[in-house]
């Protein structure tokens, strides 16, 4: 897992290291509080940290600043809070983190396994359905029980009228992830 070093400052949570992460499940979602496509992906991310933090899963919002009154982070404290943003959230505010990642959009979702190798990336919003599956098996892989094995997230479009319409879940389907045996080391891997 790249390392989450570059943090100016911890909401939520004391600063979180990617060897303090070791044997979690993590999902690192890159955001900004005033952008609509992360706005719209947030209620699943949060759902995902509820639903399966006591199976072992960590999610990290890293907000990395679109604007510069979102470098304020009194303005984030504050965003954060209105939204209902519970789990730790890294103030990215020189791209630290970002860069570290090599990331260039607004939202990324990295899904790490519990070696710390990202196994999963998914670029801006969807695949709702397949990132909670995602989440399910390294869950299980990393030795969690009774992972739940549901059709789709905690959410769908009839739920969350806040959801743009023209989103789908889409239909269940294998959701193929490499064994971290086979998964070639890079800079996203320890």
């Amino acid at each position: 897992m790249p390392p989450l070093s570059g943090a100016v400052q911890w909401l939520n949570s004391p600063p979180l290291t990617s060897e303090s992460l070791r044997g979690k499940v993590v999902l690192v979602d890159f955001w900004t509080y005033s952008c609509i496509n992360c706005l719209r992906t947030l209620p699943y991310v949060k759902a995902w940290a509820e639903k399966y933090r006591d199976q072992g899963l960590v999610v990290i919002g890293v907000h990395s600043p679109e604007f510069a009154f979102e470098r304020d982070i009194s303005n984030v404290t504050k965003e954060a809070k209105k939204l209902g943003v519970t789990y730790p959230i890294a103030i990215d505010n020189n791209f630290s983190i970002w860069q570290a990642f090599n990331n260039q959009y607004w939202p990324a979702h990295y899904f790490i396994d519990a070696n710390g190798h990202v196994r999963y990336m998914h670029f801006g919003e969807g695949n709702y359905a397949e990132s909670e599956r995602v989440i399910q098996e390294l869950l299980r892989q990393a030795g969690a029980k009774n992972v739940n094995d549901t059709e789709s997230s905690s959410l769908t479009n009839e739920t969350s009228p806040s959801l743009a319409p023209s989103f789908s879940v889409p239909s269940r389907s294998a959701c193929t992830i490499r064994s971290s045996n086979s998964l070639p080391l890079s800079s996203n891997a320890l």
